[in-house]
């Protein structure tokens, strides 16, 4: 039976797809577009609205630095926007419009903060301080807007910054996602809607305010509505639901403003179900292991189609108390892996499989073990043991991208220095200085890295690590002394 879906499985899947660009690839700064702070003296104060013509001041652009998790000393405490929403055509006040504030940054402090417009279209609202925000505004029958905002260094404290937004006619699309065997709806497939001039890497990273997506009914049927004027990739999961999608049956379309796309319909094909058993080495089963399904080939899949490989994220189990899994929604003659993992085990990948037609369902059973402790002693340059000290054992990326994912495991090494990696799978891997090197690469050809080979059954103990060590200015600017070691 199928349990949740956790946003963790696709996660792992596309950082083991694009590890190399993590790597490799700068971050890009997001365009901004916002109006200036106003002067101290000119700001109005926080209890009055906006001047009436609100609505016929143009933002001016800015440049803002990319989101950070660090917060300027000058940055003021808190950051009030206010400002005016309005139609487009006819610069009429529209009341009732929802305005988010979401800081561009990760954390669990980046709490989104919203308010709604006043009769006259007025919304002002406070919120914790942040280097940049995307503010979003919605109302009924108007396309969605939205603006990324520079919150401006050496403020003074209280800064009000004034965002105004004219909203265009909404657009949109309906049809309905059936069964392609029977013809009958399909409750609760995920229709979605994205930028068709986006790049699979742009997709990846542009976030869930840049996507519009909708539930279908009963009866299949559903509706895309409040969408601007432009190009659209619609795509469909249904995968909760046991039905493939392929990359194939996305459609692109341009939209006019105002313009609704009627019978935009969706056949999808009930997928394949694989079953199978978890059990230890000594062949008893192990209960609350999870079961993912990996394609064998990770980064052709990724380029292949952002949307489709999202899918894999639906693609899990978690084994009852007799470890007896059921997975559906496999697309059939397609080579996949079933990946097992259970705390304290190390994780575990199944040989190459493909599923054809009347072969459903396919019978999988895995065995899962301890597997092996990488273990030995990091000392720093002059000899000190190197205590309290971030290291992480990195796996062969060729595998990963075969579909035998490994995850990247960390450790901390006690007062003396001493270190130990647990449950480590079979598999060839480098140790490197957890503080980062920018000169490390994944796929190989790093004379300062430490490589071991693992079996997944013995331990691998006494290594000798000698770590660089460096000034706090040097690890800020990662500077590179990198890690040398014996095995």
């Amino acid at each position: 039976m199928k349990k949740p879906v956790a946003l963790l499985g696709l996660a792992a899947l596309l950082v083991a797809a694009v590890i190399g660009a993590v790597f490799l690839w700068p971050e890009r700064a997001p365009e901004q577009e916002t109006q200036p702070y106003p002067k101290q003296d000119d700001a109005p104060p926080a209890q009055e609205p906006p001047p009436a013509d609100a609505a016929e001041t143009a933002p001016a652009e800015v440049v803002a630095p990319a989101p950070s998790e660090q917060l300027p000393d000058d940055l003021p405490a808190t950051i009030r926007f206010y400002g005016i929403v309005a139609d487009a055509a006819t610069d009429a006040p529209v009341p009732e419009a929802k305005v988010f504030a979401k800081p561009q940054r990760k954390g669990a402090d980046a709490k989104t903060a919203e308010t709604q417009t006043d009769a006259d279209g007025v919304f002002s609202f406070e919120t914790p301080a942040a280097q940049s925000y995307t503010l979003t505004c919605r109302a009924t029958g108007y396309a969605r807007a939205a603006k990324d905002v520079a919150a401006p260094s050496g403020a003074p404290p209280g800064v009000e910054i004034r965002v105004d937004f004219l909203l265009q006619p909404g657009s949109g699309v309906a049809g309905r996602v059936t069964d392609a065997a029977t013809g009958e709806g399909i409750p609760g497939a995920r229709v979605r809607a994205t930028d068709a001039r986006q790049n699979v890497f742009e997709r990846l990273t542009s976030g869930r305010d840049r996507v519009l997506d909708a539930s279908t009914g009963e009866d299949g049927a559903y509706e895309l509505g409040n969408l601007s004027a432009g190009a659209y990739r619609i795509t469909v999961n249904a995968s909760n639901a046991g039905y493939v999608f392929k990359p194939e049956q996305a459609v692109t379309l341009n939209l006019d403003d105002g313009e609704t796309y009627q019978r935009l319909d969706f056949a999808l094909e009930r997928g394949a179900v694989v079953q199978g058993r978890v059990t230890n080495a000594a062949g008893e089963a192990v209960s609350g292991a999870r079961v993912s399904v990996v394609p064998t080939q990770i980064l052709e899949a990724f380029t292949r189609d952002i949307e489709t490989l999202a899918t894999f994220e639906d693609l899990h189990d978690t084994t009852n108390d007799d470890g007896r899994f059921e997975i559906d929604a496999l697309q059939y003659e397609t080579d996949f892996r079933l990946r097992a993992e259970k705390e304290k085990y190390a994780a575990a990948s199944s040989a190459a499989f493909r599923i054809e037609r009347g072969e459903t369902p396919a019978r999988i059973d895995m065995i899962v073990t301890r597997g092996s402790a990488v273990a030995g002693t990091a000392r720093y340059d002059d000899g000190a043991p190197a205590a309290g000290h971030n290291l992480t054992l990195f796996p062969d990326v060729g595998k990963i991208l075969a579909g035998e994912f490994n995850e990247p495991k960390g450790t901390t090494t006690d007062q003396n220095g001493a270190f130990v990696f647990e449950a480590v799978p079979a598999g060839t891997y480098s140790i490197i200085d957890g503080r980062g090197d920018p000169n490390f690469s994944p796929f190989g050809g790093n004379e300062n890295a430490v490589s071991v080979n693992v079996d997944g059954i013995d331990n691998v103990a006494g290594l000798e690590i000698t770590l660089a060590r460096r000034t706090t200015d040097e690890q800020r600017e990662s500077a590179i002394d990198f890690i040398s070691g014996v095995v």
